[in-house]
């Protein structure tokens, strides 16, 4: 199977190639298309969209969204190791390794990263060391069960304060390897009222959790955070289930959420909800010294 890798200008160019991939697995495609999506029209996108395509003429897409890492979907080894290839022959190798533009990191499909990595390292980039092994869960039927007193509602620009408080104890506790997210992120997650507060009985916000717009009948809750203090009290198992409830709402068929495997807490609240791993990814950094 001969692989071919190009790059096209924009996100409206990269959802017209890799549409007929798109229709065929919706899961599969759903993080770089609903990426997509949302860059459709953007100025100023530093996002670089790659079509991986078969001899066939199918294509598969992957993203590399600067200053973040590499993103790959579930794909066959032979294209992950295409892009790795194509990737290098564009930068210059030299004493050091590869210079020119930088990967910073790889994340996605477990089999698809490896590949990439094996072969980039092969043609003499710089090592990369798995960060994180993830497992991608989907949800069967809700199990909620009993919640604690008090509400959820939508996030508003009052709680702004708050949140970038939260975003950046989110970031540090969960991503440290991931640059932090742009302030601007998260007023758009504000304006979107898809991320949802817990409140207690007396008013306090004690939970975050979001959701992503429904795309071709799948959704993922993201940004799932409670603060230390407020832990092991069943908020965030509660403003999980507003936010499935609200994506199946708009008509998701397939919830998702991500759990890093290696926190057994995480995991267990979202196995008691109901969801079930269906994938697993891993994140891959720079080795370093």
């Amino acid at each position: 199977m001969t692989w071919l890798v190009e790059t096209v200008p924009d996100a409206a160019a990269f959802l017209d190639r890799i549409a007929p991939w798109r229709w065929r697995d919706p899961r599969g495609a759903h993080a770089v298309v609903g990426m997509a999506l949302g860059e459709v029209g953007r100025p100023g996108s530093t996002i670089e969209w790659f079509v991986i395509g078969e001899s066939d003429g199918r294509a598969i897409g992957a993203l590399m969204h600067v200053p973040w890492p590499v993103y790959l979907p579930a794909m066959p080894v032979g294209a992950a190791r295409a892009l790795a290839r194509f990737l290098i022959d564009r930068s210059t190798v030299t004493g050091d390794g590869v210079s020119g533009r930088v990967v910073r990191g790889v994340n996605g499909a477990t089999a698809a990263t490896e590949a990439f990595v094996e072969e980039w390292v092969r043609l003499g980039g710089a090592p990369f060391r798995v960060h994180t092994r993830v497992g991608v869960l989907e949800l069967g039927e809700l199990a909620a069960g009993d919640a604690p007193p008090g509400t959820v509602r939508p996030a508003t620009e009052d709680d702004l304060p708050l949140l970038d408080d939260w975003y950046a104890t989110f970031d540090a506790e969960a991503l440290p390897h991931m640059p932090p997210t742009p302030a601007a992120k998260v007023r758009g997650h504000v304006a979107s009222r898809r991320m949802l507060l817990r409140l207690d009985a007396a008013g306090r916000p004690v939970a975050l959790a979001g959701g992503t717009p429904v795309v071709d009948g799948v959704a993922t809750v993201t940004r799932v955070f409670t603060p230390a203090g407020e832990r092991g009290r069943g908020y965030a198992a509660s403003v999980i289930a507003a936010v499935v409830r609200a994506c199946r709402a708009g008509g998701a068929e397939h919830v998702r959420i991500v759990a890093d495997l290696a926190n057994p807490t995480s995991c267990g609240l979202y196995h008691r909800l109901g969801f079930r791993q269906v994938a697993e990814e891993a994140e891959w950094v720079l080795a370093g010294p």
